[in-house]
């Protein structure tokens, strides 16, 4: 009879909601759980495998959304963990900012002795900025791996060690060679940070503040590039002396790069009293260290709202796999064939593997309300632990290995796993359905726009094209920072009113009438002609507050387009995109200007952002507000992207 009722279970686990008759209106969750798990448990207590019909999910369906959510619900407040998880991850985005902005001062303070070089060409400059490009390329590419695989703080742990590193080598470069390592080795750690970073941030963020501490790592990124302008500006003055002469004692340049070493050691310092993501610790199984980031991560949240708080967790992360096999324990399932029994099946001590059969994975026993992996037999006695085990065993035994150490009902966690088993809707995220290919083919396309449009080439190289114009070219160059700063702050002011989409057809143009301005300013300009040298500010400081505006922060977004299994492949994906066409404009870009002229170079950088806006307007949708089956349906369209998807059906 109670093999039946365990078959009848796995064919339908909701039957039990339905000839449930406990109603769950009149009683608080917190009041409903342990009063059901007493009353099924005395019920079945002459019977261990009736204890299979434990329908957790039943109970758990019926927690309302307020009750799920007051640990979000708590007002913030500022402790010393949430302090120095808030440096470490925004720092991530300052040293990132600093290190692309530093190399406009660098290059006009370096000297050909410096190096051991005869003279320092357009080549040699582009080289020693682009090369950067490369390694963060590297570094977006191996990212997610080694986040998933030993962890976000870890992976953020070796980023400051290669941030360390590669500034000692800049540091203490002598040659080219040395330099361009140096460079590149930066480079691997800034395509690390921008992926890791955000996305340690957004997981250990409370879903009350997270938007602004997104927001704050966008600001750090322009606020490095601002910092790294303002000591260029102060440590080499960008007089005319110093830049003209060839004179081995001006190693100003080399400070410069050594001083983006100490954000990375203050991160080292305070990244251990940080915790560790919890959604990263529940893929891995390691429930009890989750619970614990979590109590840190919500100070003054009670036990019970930070066990609803893991749940919801778990919950998520099952929907991310279609079977929660490949995704969760990746590390800590491992095969053992010198301790295995007979029926090779393993033993507690030394596990085999096998994928388990999810349908059978709910039969979980029960001593003393306290969910246990283990058969009543194992519990505490170390003579059994050689006994044979079955297969859902051992998956248990991997999956739930730490569950006696936290007072959560972890027979959850399996009821949750048949819940998807059976979900015939379940959507796998394939990277070759059309949805997703569309989806990434947009984001893809608008990240390189933003790239091509020019404006990591005036922060590259403003102190350069500014070099014959002025006798202080610095000075000019922290005004495009300044810009971009400000441009920064009015689109996370605004953009979330406006709307992504109309904020990039709004600002296009006024990036394009910058860059309009520009090319009449470098056609007309004289030497000591001041009037010109006027215009050619304004023109570029109108281009830099357009693109800061929109164009500069709206591309990232993109992934918000993708399955939640697939926005990690994405980012990368995208992150590649960004590199590779940023390395594409560094590495030309002075050649180019020579070649073409500088008022042809404004002229080509008009012609693409002509093209973006056109791409914005036929093929970037609004999602402002949507949920994820809405985004899908934007990008289910046949012919193309249905754009105006929100505007149609809110009326916005």
């Amino acid at each position: 009879m109670v093999q039946g009722n365990i078959e009848c279970f796995e064919q339908n686990p909701r039957n039990s909601i339905e000839d449930s008759n406990v109603d769950f209106e009149d009683e608080a969750p917190e009041v409903i759980i342990p009063q059901l798990l007493e009353e099924r448990a005395e019920e079945d207590e002459s019977n261990f495998n009736a204890q299979a019909n434990f329908d957790l999910y039943s109970v758990f369906s019926q927690i309302s959304q307020e009750t799920g959510s007051d640990i979000d619900d708590l007002p913030f407040r500022i402790t010393k963990e949430a302090t120095t998880t808030l440096i470490c991850a925004t720092f991530g985005g300052l040293l990132f900012g600093y290190d692309t902005g530093v190399i406009s001062g660098v290059l006009i303070d370096i000297k050909p002795d410096d190096l051991h070089l005869p003279y320092i060409s357009d080549l040699h400059k582009e080289l020693i900025t682009s090369v950067t490009c490369l390694g963060s390329i590297v570094g977006s590419i191996l990212s997610n791996k080694l986040s998933d695989t030993y962890g976000r703080k870890p992976t953020f742990k070796y980023c400051m060690f290669i941030f360390i590193a590669s500034s000692v080598i800049m540091f203490l470069s002598f040659n080219l060679l040395q330099l361009i390592i140096g460079r590149f080795l930066v480079g691997v750690s800034i395509g690390v940070a921008t992926q890791v970073g955000p996305l340690y941030l957004c997981e250990i963020s409370p879903n009350k503040i997270r938007g602004a501490l997104m927001t704050l790592n966008t600001i750090a990124i322009t606020g490095g590039q601002l910092l790294a302008n303002l000591l260029s500006l102060l440590l080499i003055k960008g007089n005319t002396e110093s830049i003209n002469i060839n004179n081995r004692g001006h190693h100003k340049w080399r400070i410069l790069l050594l001083l983006s070493s100490i954000p990375a050691i203050l991160v080292l310092i305070l990244l251990p009293f940080s915790p560790e993501s919890p959604r990263y610790l529940v893929s891995k199984g390691l429930l009890k260290e989750a619970h614990d980031s979590l109590s840190l991560i919500y100070p003054y949240a009670t036990r019970e709202q930070v066990d609803y708080k893991l749940y919801r967790i778990v919950k998520d992360i099952l929907k991310l796999s279609k079977y929660s096999r490949s995704y969760l324990l990746p590390s800590i399932v491992s095969q053992n064939n010198e301790n295995t029994s007979n029926n090779n099946t393993g033993t507690i001590s030394n596990p085999r593997y096998s994928d388990p059969n999810p349908g059978a994975l709910i039969n979980l026993p029960f001593t003393d309300g306290t969910p246990s992996i283990l058969p009543t037999s194992h519990i505490d006695d170390e003579e059994n632990s050689t006994t044979p085990l079955s297969r859902n065993i051992v998956f248990r035994q991997n999956f739930l290995r730490r569950s006696s150490d936290i007072r959560l009902d972890l027979s959850l966690l399996q009821n949750l796993l048949q819940k998807q088993l059976n979900n015939p809707n379940n959507y796998d995220g394939n990277i070759c359905d059309p949805r997703t290919k569309k989806a990434l083919t947009v984001g893809c396309i608008l990240m390189f726009f933003q790239q091509i449009v020019g404006f990591n080439a005036f922060m590259y190289y403003s102190a350069i094209i500014f070099q014959p114009l002025t006798s202080n070219p610095l000075v000019p160059a922290v005004i495009v920072a300044f810009t971009n700063y400000i441009g920064t702050l009015f689109a996370l002011n605004y953009i979330d009113n406006i709307g992504s989409r109309r904020m990039l057809l709004y600002t296009i143009p006024v990036m394009a009438l910058g860059l309009l301005l520009s090319s009449y300013a470098f056609e007309e300009f004289r030497a000591d002609d001041k009037e010109i040298l006027r215009i050619l500010l304004v023109a570029l400081t109108i281009y830099v507050f357009g693109y800061a505006a929109a164009m500069g922060n709206v591309p990232w977004n993109s992934v918000s387009f993708l399955p939640l299994n697939k926005r990690s492949f994405g980012s990368s994906c995208i992150s590649v995109v960004n590199w590779s066409t940023n390395f594409f404009v560094s590495i030309t870009y002075l050649s180019f200007m020579n070649y073409m002229g500088k008022s042809c170079t404004m002229l080509f950088f008009l012609f693409m952002t002509i093209l973006s806006w056109i791409f914005t307007y036929m093929y970037y949708p609004e999602i402002k507000g949507l949920s994820l089956e809405e985004i899908g349906q934007i990008f289910n369209k046949e012919n193309g992207v249905d754009v105006n998807y929100v505007y149609r059906k809110y009326h916005i």
